[in-house]
């Protein structure tokens, strides 16, 4: 193939993933006027804390900002058993990054039982099941054993399935992964960052605030209006922040395995977009909010994948160039 043509290949694949932002911004702005218009019509007919799958996404579907640690963490530590024996930094490398994928899988384990102790405590107390206090469950004791236990039971299973995955890479193969590990890393860092000072910044009431429990002071305001640091933080929503990040998913897939790469990204935006759903059915967000802090996280990927030369979902022929 000729550099021209090989220039020419490259141009389209940019042209190709401007498009793709340039769409992922058009939906967002479209979402942003339906929901400046309608945010509130819709909190109205949907809200429903009782909803059990609702609050089974609330509880246990933020794992996408966990699972892209624990992945960057096995690839980081499996691709160092490629280095020589005498070299420190293969022993460095494999304790670091077994060490970040077992911190991940214990954040994890912790989430998850923390958010089935609030569900068991509404049970008892005969409040509704979604009822969720984010900002005090971090008062909850959670059993260290059983938490560890939990932990071990992922990081075991979790590391068996990487070892499956990873043991045929070639060097060249994991420079690749290793890459995509860091970015991912970098994404489950710098969106939340970025949703969570929005979230301060604007000091929205939560759809439940207003219209379940009626908390003092609690009324509907546009997403555009700051109503500054008041310790009410429903936009943006960081639950669909981070059950966007399994889009990030299809970066770890080979390239020429094309036809995998669409249906693992499908299957991806499938799932971030019933969490988005999950969040107003619970009472917890707005459409403004669960659209945002989608958003935040697929313009994220897309700056952290651009800077890092990567692309989306890759065709044949540009894979080529």
């Amino acid at each position: 193939m000729s550099n021209t043509t090989k220039i020419k290949l490259g141009i389209n694949k940019m042209k190709k993933e401007n498009k793709k932002i340039l769409i992922v911004v058009a939906v967002f702005a479209a979402l942003l006027i339906l929901g400046g218009i309608f945010d509130e019509s819709i909190a109205k007919a949907l809200t429903n804390q009782d909803s059990v799958w609702a609050t089974i996404w609330q509880s246990y579907g933020m794992f996408p900002s966990k699972l892209l640690p624990f992945i960057a963490g096995l690839v980081v530590a499996f691709a160092a058993f490629h280095l020589p024996n005498n070299e420190i930094r293969k022993w460095i490398q494999i304790a670091g990054g077994f060490g970040f994928a077992w911190l991940s899988a214990v954040t994890y384990a912790k989430e998850a039982l923390t958010y089935t102790a609030i569900m068991n405590a509404n049970i008892a107390d005969k409040l509704p099941l979604g009822k969720a206090d984010n900002d005090h469950a971090n008062a909850l004791v959670i059993p260290f054993g059983k938490e560890m236990l939990i932990a071990g039971i992922i990081f075991v299973i979790g590391a068996a399935l990487a070892y499956v995955w990873l043991r045929n890479k070639t060097p060249e193969q994991f420079k690749r992964l290793v890459i995509v590990a860091i970015g991912g890393v970098a994404v489950t860092f710098i969106a939340p960052e970025i949703v969570d000072t929005m979230k301060g910044a604007w000091g929205r009431f939560r759809p439940y605030e207003i219209l379940t429990y009626k908390v003092d002071g609690a009324h509907f305001t546009s997403w555009w209006h700051i109503n500054g640091n008041n310790g009410h933080k429903s936009f943006p929503s960081g639950h669909s922040c981070q059950g966007a990040m399994l889009l990030y998913l299809p970066f770890f897939i080979e390239r020429n395995k094309f036809k995998l790469q669409k249906i693992a990204t499908v299957l991806c935006g499938a799932y971030a977009v019933s969490m988005m759903f999950s969040r107003m059915v619970v009472g917890a967000h707005f459409l403004s909010d669960v659209a945002t802090g989608a958003t935040v996280t697929l313009l994220t990927i897309f700056v952290v994948t651009r800077a890092l030369g990567m692309v989306f979902v890759e065709s044949e022929n540009e894979l080529k160039a």
